[in-house]
């Protein structure tokens, strides 16, 4: 069973990341369920979960198999963006290939394979207690600086302010995740057309 802060950790979690998504989902092309398309390229941020003690969601994007010459396989296509992506200034977890099998309505099996990239983020990486002491005396002295919501079973301003404070520094950080992948499928596929 969870802890009341680790239920408001999560739900503060999601609500950033599902933020992140409607933005690209507006600025770009909106796909079914919480999936977008860049440039050609499904992508899709995953849900929070919280294990060993850090909260981690997975950053995907298919591997555009259209665009791949004869030469160059799904594994070689991978292994690229892997390689760019770990020279990011976040480290990840885990970068993995995943095969994901649908079936669609007309009964037909589309396989398709996607690069997961899996980040983890600890409590003290997304907030340090200067950080909310220095956001505690800034509403202090303005209180009308910053709206705060009322959140059920927080009851002191550095509770709230610590569940804020997490989900924009989480949802900055996921930004700069979703768009190391992009830039270096970008990077990957550029290189694809320059060798045809």
């Amino acid at each position: 069973m969870s802890t009341l802060k680790e239920q408001l950790f999560l739900e503060f979690a999601a609500e950033a990341l599902s933020d992140l998504t409607d933005e690209y989902r507006d600025r770009f092309t909106s796909k079914r369920g919480d999936r977008f398309n860049v440039q050609g390229l499904t992508y899709e941020v995953g849900a929070p979960v919280l294990k060993d003690d850090l909260i981690q969601f997975e950053v995907s994007s298919k591997i555009p198999e259209d665009e791949l010459s004869e030469t160059t396989t799904h594994t070689k296509y991978f292994n690229a963006v892997k390689s760019l992506v770990n020279k990011g200034r976040i480290k990840p977890l885990s970068i993995d290939m995943e095969n994901i099998v649908r079936e669609t309505r007309d009964e037909s099996r589309k396989e398709r394979d996607y690069v997961k990239v899996t980040y983890g983020y600890k409590e003290a990486d997304l907030y340090t207690e200067d950080e909310i002491s220095g956001r505690i005396k800034d509403f202090e002295n303005n209180p009308m600086k910053e709206n705060l919501p009322d959140i059920p079973g927080v009851t002191t301003l550095g509770g709230r302010l610590v569940l804020m404070t997490l989900r924009q520094n989480l949802r900055k950080a996921a930004l700069e995740n979703v768009q190391r992948l992009i830039d270096a499928n970008n990077e990957v596929r550029k290189g694809l057309k320059k060798k045809t």
